[in-house]
């Protein structure tokens, strides 16, 4: 459930105190933003990733704010060029969510390189729990998908096509936050938290 997940991540980020929170987001393959713009351009799971991000805000009263959405390509490489635009904002956000796990691991990177402690300075979610979220450092707070689950069901729906009974268009399966080190309370300026 990519809406379910996604809104779940960013509520975490809002219950933690962020009110500032971007996304990094992913369009299809093949497309750049000269070619499609907005929705057109994204995956339909970043659809759905997208969509549960806008109704965490909204289910906080948040406005949504389109320079804290970034579309990039769907790999570290797009997660670092994601982080490299957020940094050009001001003010900065306090917490990003990103799309998946590797491109959060790519945004880490530079949000590092730029000084930027992983929490304290800046909280940071992926999706997917990849098995290196937990050995990053700190590990990665993340949406886990269960897929064990979503194999077995992709494979009991081809197995009913093959003997032609019907099966259902979609199957949508729970998603679990694992909350691990990568987010915190955002800190002020003069260090504190609120």
């Amino acid at each position: 459930d990519d809406f379910a997940g996604a809104r779940l991540a960013v509520s975490h980020l809002i219950e933690l105190g962020h009110r500032r929170i971007a996304h990094i987001s992913v369009r299809r393959h093949g497309t750049n933003r000269r070619e499609a713009s907005g929705a057109e351009q994204l995956t339909l799971e970043s659809q759905q990733r997208y969509a549960g991000y806008q109704q965490a805000l909204a289910d906080h009263g948040l406005a949504l704010d389109p320079e804290l959405v970034v579309v990039v390509d769907d790999s570290e490489k797009g997660g670092a060029d994601g982080a490299g635009r957020l940094l050009e904002l001001e003010p900065r956000p306090t917490a990003v969510f990103c799309f998946a796990d590797r491109v959060a691991f790519g945004a880490i990177s530079v949000f590092k390189q730029a000084g930027i402690e992983i929490p304290h300075g800046l909280s940071i979610v992926g999706f997917d729990d990849l098995p290196m979220a937990v050995w990053m450092s700190p590990p990665l707070t993340t949406v886990h998908q269960p897929l064990g689950d979503m194999g077995r069901a992709a494979m009991e729906m081809v197995l009913a096509m093959l003997a032609g009974r019907p099966c259902p268009d979609e199957v949508v399966l729970p998603c679990q936050l694992m909350i691990r080190g990568s987010t915190s309370r955002p800190r002020l300026k003069n260090g504190a938290t609120p």
